[in-house]
């Protein structure tokens, strides 16, 4: 009687020990999604095209549906970022067999998100809003030079990023610049079609046009930039040239060699000259030749610099500058955690499960060492009485 009080207290006491730890470890159940992880392609930028951002996930059992832009109306953006804040949702679909559960940990981009999951936990969408960033105008390509003869036309083209508008001028020897809406009133031959475009077309140029330049000033949310000078040559027009007046006749004219006609002039080979000015996009560098030919193109070699903090509910930024021609960029910090929060909720998430498993299982082995340690003293008392 005595021993089986003993085995009874013993048993009560592992009981004792497992109950807690089973009560602290949440139960899982199979095909359950408790943590989501998504990611953007680019933090989003003024003047940016919506279309250039995508999402993803790297969470199992689920796949990225849509990625969607709201401005302040909750009216889907299409088109370009401007400078107001707006709204992204991100959806994510379950595959068959899994399920968002209720609580569970969500992060865009390494940092908490807000989200809502549907019925069932079919699908989740994470919602965040964001703020542009404002990058100045950046020139991609310069207006390259053009020749024509008196009276003829001549087109130029530039193209800039982060830019909502354009202004093309024509700019005298001496430095003087002339819009082109006004350039009729000097040159009343000369008109301008395509001005307030990336592109301008210019007919009726006069000979007294010759050395000027054409130039466009970009403008935009984070600034003005303007381009490099596109030099205008005129050469004479040949149709233009006074014809030389005829021989008097004479009553015996002493035959005479004709002259040789003069040989029309030819233009000198060109020269490329490469300026100190550097021209960029989003991935190179490189000096241009007013006739377009480029050279010294590279890779930027950007430098970062941490501009805000990633905190656990908000991405920091990095704004990188390319230490040879001084591009801009700017990229989102992801947050890296390291509190004492972070890490007991990943573990909790990830290792409870089996926490739960070893303690039952060393609790067992502790119950079944007790019980047989009292079986092997009650076979020694009898033993001991036998004698």
């Amino acid at each position: 009687m005595r021993m089986k009080k003993l085995i009874t207290a013993v048993l009560a006491l592992c009981l004792m020990v497992v109950l807690p730890a089973a009560a602290g470890a949440p139960a899982y159940a199979e095909g359950e999604i408790n943590k989501v992880l998504a990611t953007t392609s680019y933090t989003p930028v003024a003047l940016m095209d919506v279309s250039f951002i995508s999402a993803a996930t790297s969470t199992e059992g689920c796949y990225a549906t849509s990625i969607t832009w709201y401005d302040q109306n909750y009216t889907p953006l299409t088109g370009k970022f401007g400078t107001d804040t707006y709204h992204l949702e991100i959806r994510l679909d379950a595959y068959e067999g899994r399920y968002f559960a209720e609580g569970l940990s969500a992060y865009l981009n390494n940092s908490a998100v807000d989200y809502a999951i549907g019925e069932g936990g079919a699908y989740i969408v994470l919602r965040r809003d964001y703020t542009p960033a404002i990058w100045a105008p950046n020139i991609i390509k310069h207006p390259g030079a053009e020749t024509v003869t008196e009276g003829g036309w001549a087109s130029f083209v530039s193209t800039a990023s982060y830019t909502d508008s354009c202004t093309w001028s024509l700019v005298d020897p001496s430095g003087r610049s002339i819009s082109c809406a006004d350039i009729g009133s000097k040159f009343p031959t000369v008109t301008v079609g395509g001005d307030g475009t990336d592109k301008i077309i210019v007919r009726g140029i006069p000979l007294e046009m010759n050395g000027w330049k054409a130039v466009c000033t970009f403008s935009g949310p984070g600034g003005s930039v303007t381009s490099n000078g596109a030099l205008i040559t005129v050469n004479p027009d040949p149709a233009k040239a006074t014809p030389s007046p005829s021989p008097s006749p004479s009553p015996s004219p002493e035959p005479s060699e004709q002259p040789e006609e003069s040989p029309e002039p030819t233009e000198p080979a060109h020269t490329h000259e490469f300026p100190d000015a550097w021209q960029s996009d989003a991935g190179h560098h490189w000096r241009q030749c007013a006739c377009g030919e480029m050279s010294d193109r590279a890779e930027h070699t950007m430098e970062w610099v941490t501009v805000r903090e990633a905190e656990k509910n908000s991405p920091g930024e990095e704004r990188g500058v390319c230490s040879v021609c001084g591009y801009t960029s700017s990229r989102e910090l992801q947050y890296r955690g390291g509190g004492r929060d972070d890490s007991i909720s990943l573990s909790q998430s990830v290792d409870l499960g089996t926490f739960r498993i070893i303690m039952f299982v060393l609790m067992g082995l502790l119950a079944a060492g007790v019980v047989a340690l009292v079986v092997r003293g009650i076979v020694g008392g009898r033993r001991g009485r036998r004698r």
